[in-house]
């Protein structure tokens, strides 16, 4: 094990937000969010802190995770890994639903958990969840070294001073004592402290202890622009009361509207081997022009052969599958998807693959033989952030009023640059069936697609600015990031019975990041 001497930021590119991080010996792991994506939960490997490698997801069985029907940006948030004599423990919980059905409707606050396994490089040996008696988000576990383990989340603050006094949303870090083996609480929950910076909101808490010290850490301000870290001391008692660090150490992290890296926070921190402590932590890359630095090229390209783990590729669903939708041994090298019955914008399983975007400059190139069965079958590739900001194109089956003959149409799908309404255009694909080569060309401030019979002969079918896809309304899925896809869904309540398969998926281009 070594510890760096130098590294660039960040060092999990793409959409890898809230990390946790734990080291054993001279292993670090590190968890993400993983939101409405399945399996949840990945978990990377360094021996070193700057080079990572996913190993597995903590989160891989339906009976540990069941996504169906996920509102965009729901799904499993913040988590927290730690390791305690011997085993390992993942806190976690899945948000299903944000949006009230009326101005009555009450908030549904998620119901945390956690997973445990003795054994972090086998993939399947987590346990299913063992559940908390509590409601709230950004779990963590903190095993103190008198023998008692104790859960921190973020809930809505319900003690009636507390609240009055408070300024912003009502969203607090908060405290009990648990067992372990159960998930049963052993102790009311107490307040830990209440936010005050931006929108009031304290959350994303982990415990600390150092030379008989405790730590509070907090994300404050919101997971936005205001978004920051907090530490407070305690020299007696989890409970508190804390000691909010002075001027100069709080906040611990800000970047504020910095024009490199904003919304810095949901801090997490492991001690080195030689008692130096490192922090990770989420942030954001504006994107306002062109790249102003470009350190590293990069080239991935996706091979398929039966019985290979896809997931363990970074290949995810969008949400949990109800079957197995995709075939490894239809053609040697590729892979065959079997479109379901749901269209892309439903909230359910819709069968689609997807590779995180993990640079703002890129080459995403698809190959796809598929002969649609039926009108309005389709299958493509995507740049995907949500359902209501995504762009495809695709082949899909077309037949004229009266006409016998199924003919095969190009489509490309992009959302309107205002409102909430998406276009398509769609055009007959002349000459035999065959192989379609598709190109996604990915730069800071828009993505274009190019269409051809192989990667020697695109034409450009068209673009759109990156803009669409990131645009913060209400219903959007702001805290996750975008994505790069293979897709088929059938039509008419009826899945595909005829396979798309895709081939000489590749994924290149330019990296750019700090010193």
């Amino acid at each position: 094990m070594s510890t760096p001497t130098g590294f660039r930021n960040p060092v999990v590119p793409g959409f890898n937000p809230d990390p946790s991080i734990v080291r054993v010996d001279g292993d670090y792991f590190l968890i993400t969010s993983s939101f409405e994506y399945f399996p949840g939960i990945p978990i990377y490997h360094s021996t070193d802190l700057v080079s990572w490698s996913l190993i597995g997801h903590a989160l891989s069985r339906p009976s540990q995770l069941d996504l169906r029907s996920c509102e965009p940006g729901t799904g499993i948030q913040a988590p927290t890994i730690r390791y305690n004599k011997g085993c390992f423990y993942v806190t976690a919980c899945a948000v299903h639903r944000t949006s009230p059905a009326n101005a009555t409707d009450p908030r549904i606050m998620p119901r945390s958990f956690y997973v445990s396994t003795s054994d972090i490089w086998n993939k399947g040996s987590w346990s299913d969840p063992i559940y908390f008696d509590v409601l709230g988000i950004d779990p963590d576990l903190f095993f103190d070294d008198n023998g008692k383990t104790f859960l921190s989340v973020a809930g809505l603050v319900t003690d009636p001073a507390a609240r009055q006094q408070h300024k912003g949303i009502p969203l607090a870090p908060h405290i009990l004592e648990v067992d372990l083996a159960t998930g049963s609480s052993l102790g009311p929950l107490t307040l830990l402290r209440t936010g005050v910076v931006g929108n009031g909101v304290s959350e994303g808490s982990h415990l600390l202890k150092r030379e008989g010290i405790y730590y509070l850490l907090t994300a404050d301000g919101g997971t936005e622009v205001a978004h920051q870290e907090w530490i407070c001391r305690n020299a007696s008692s989890p409970f508190g009361p804390w000691e909010v660090g002075p001027q100069g150490v709080n906040p611990l992290v800000f970047n504020n509207n910095h024009p490199e890296v904003q919304q810095t926070g949901h801090l997490d921190m492991v001690e080195g081997p030689d008692g130096r402590w490192w922090a990770v932590f989420l942030g954001v890359r504006p994107v306002k022009g062109g790249l102003t630095r470009v350190e590293e090229h990069f080239q991935k390209s996706f091979l398929f052969s039966p019985g290979q783990d896809i997931h363990k590729d970074g290949w995810y669903h969008l949400r949990t599958p109800q079957k197995k939708a995709y075939n490894l041994h239809a053609v040697p090298g590729s892979i065959a998807l079997y479109g379901g019955p749901y269209d892309l914008r439903v909230d359910e399983n819709v069968t689609m693959l997807l590779q995180k975007q993990t640079a703002f400059q890129g080459v995403w190139d698809v190959t796809l033989d598929y002969q649609p069965c039926a009108p309005g079958h389709e299958a493509g590739t995507t740049v995907w952030w949500s359902k209501w900001a995504f762009a495809s194109v695709g082949i899909r089956g077309v037949k004229s009023q009266g006409d016998t003959k199924m003919e095969r149409g190009m489509v490309f799908r992009f959302p309107e640059p205002e409102g909430d309404e998406f276009k398509e255009t769609v055009t007959l694909i002349e000459g035999p069936p065959g192989p379609i080569h598709f190109r996604i060309v990915a730069e800071p401030t828009r993505y274009t697609f190019l269409v051809g019979a192989d990667s020697t002969s695109l034409r450009e079918i068209g673009s759109i600015s990156s803009r669409v896809l990131v645009r913060t309304r209400p219903f959007d899925a702001i805290f996750t990031g975008t994505h790069l896809g293979i897709y088929a869904v059938g039509a008419d309540n009826q899945g595909s019975w005829t396979p798309a398969v895709f081939s000489e998926v590749i994924w290149s281009g330019l990296r750019a990041g700090g010193k």
